[in-house]
């Protein structure tokens, strides 16, 4: 299963779960529209809460890493998951609107 998708193709998904797993203050700061912040630290109290999601679950942050980690943490939960490359920068540099 290809485990990364584009910013562009991330764009185009109206059926996807997004989250944001930035801190608090960078998602209000600015975020993509209809994306949940649910910040990495606190991943592991919200895993009821992920695994009950029944779409496809695509995770955000600033560049991908902290993406990547949540990412890891949920495969070892039997959730899968997509991580955005390039992250809230890449969407940026497509002019991709944020909130």
């Amino acid at each position: 299963m290809n485990k990364t998708i584009s910013v562009k193709e991330t764009k185009e998904k109206t059926d996807a779960e997004l989250i944001d797993v930035r801190t608090i203050e960078e998602f209000n700061e600015e975020h993509i529209k209809n994306s949940t912040n649910i910040p990495l630290n606190l991943i592991p109290n919200f895993i009821d809460n992920i695994s009950k999601i029944n779409r496809e679950i695509i995770l955000i942050c600033r560049s991908d890493n902290r993406a990547k980690m949540a990412q890891n943490f949920l495969e070892k939960n039997n959730i899968n998951s997509k991580v955005m490359i390039g992250g809230i920068i890449e969407w940026q540099k497509q002019n991709y609107p944020l909130e």
